[in-house]
């Protein structure tokens, strides 16, 4: 059986040594909304692709606030690059929001192949591009655009995921209250 992962890691080369290793490590599990796929504090050395369902990365402060780092939906990739690469632990946990189908292969299995297989080495530089590119942009949105400003942002780039997100995640994830999230929300209205 060839996974999604291995699909997506290898540009559907099915039959390749790459695609062999990955489908002889990649394991699936389902889990419940309120379930954790990482809990922050512990170490996570796996890579995951969502195959189906939402969860939610975020951070718990020492004395208990939460930020939402981001938002992972089907056909995107979670996990700790700080556990993954360093081995320590996670800096974030990662919360089911939706029932969950998830991919889930031991980062040193892909780092290996990254390492001998230049499609695998290819589609790292493209995604490691696109995440650095998207933490730039989430940078500048919290430096230089007002609370209501990164709102309208957040409803332009991911208008199905603001109808599967609670609006107090949403503002967790705006690093606003709630109560400022409905006053942007009734003045937008």
């Amino acid at each position: 059986m060839t996974f999604q992962m291995t699909r997506i890691f290898t540009d559907g080369g099915a039959g390749s040594r790459a695609a062999e290793v990955l489908d002889a490590n990649i394991r699936v599990r389902s889990l419940e909304a309120g379930e954790f796929l990482i809990r922050q504090g512990e170490c996570a050395p796996n890579a995951y692709l969502l195959t189906e369902g939402l969860v939610k990365m975020f951070y718990i402060t020492a004395d208990g606030k939460e930020f939402v780092k981001s938002f992972i939906a089907e056909g995107q990739f979670t996990g700790s690059l700080s556990s993954q690469v360093d081995g320590g632990e996670s800096t974030f946990s990662v919360v089911c929001l939706e029932p969950v189908t998830v991919e889930s292969v031991a980062f040193s299995h892909v780092k290996a192949l990254i390492d001998v297989d230049p499609q695998v080495m290819r589609f790292f530089y493209a995604f490691f591009l696109a995440l650095a590119l998207k933490k730039e942009r989430r940078e500048y949105d919290f430096l230089c655009l007002s609370p209501e400003k990164r709102y309208r942002q957040f409803e332009q780039d991911n208008p199905q995921l603001a109808q599967r997100v609670t609006q107090a995640d949403i503002a967790r994830y705006l690093g606003i209250t709630p109560v400022a999230l409905s006053r942007i929300r009734g003045r937008a209205k």
